[in-house]
């Protein structure tokens, strides 16, 4: 897949959202599977899509995006900055599995966006 224009060097996963409830408590099964295959599981796919043209070339650079979340999570948005979390912790471990291939894994955790959708 990302060997059709010669490969992917750099790769940045941005995407992320997540719906408000009134607290940790009321967030339905079927949201918390949404925010883990939006704000998780997306990048773990698409890193598995990307990651071996990588490999062979031994060499690329990838940029997962979380949240500042992650730092103090409210109720409302526990579903999100769990999974965001979750996303952290794969990051860390995927930076060192990768790293003696020269691939570096890195998250940016951006504050409050002021926006419709920002929290």
């Amino acid at each position: 897949v990302g060997d059709v224009l010669g490969g992917v060097d750099i790769l940045v996963h941005n995407a992320g959202g997540g719906r408000a409830h009134r607290s940790a408590l009321a967030i339905p099964d079927d949201e918390w599977l949404d925010g883990l295959n939006l704000n998780y599981l997306a990048s773990v796919r698409l890193d598995s899509l990307l990651v071996p043209g990588m490999l062979e070339r031994r060499s690329g650079a990838i940029v997962h995006v979380s949240s500042a979340a992650v730092l103090t999570p409210v109720g409302p948005f526990l579903h999100y900055a769990t999974a965001k979390a979750a996303l952290e912790t794969y990051s860390r471990g995927m930076s060192l599995e990768l790293a003696p291939a020269g691939i570096r894994v890195n998250t940016v955790s951006p504050g409050r966006v002021a926006s419709p959708g920002g929290v």
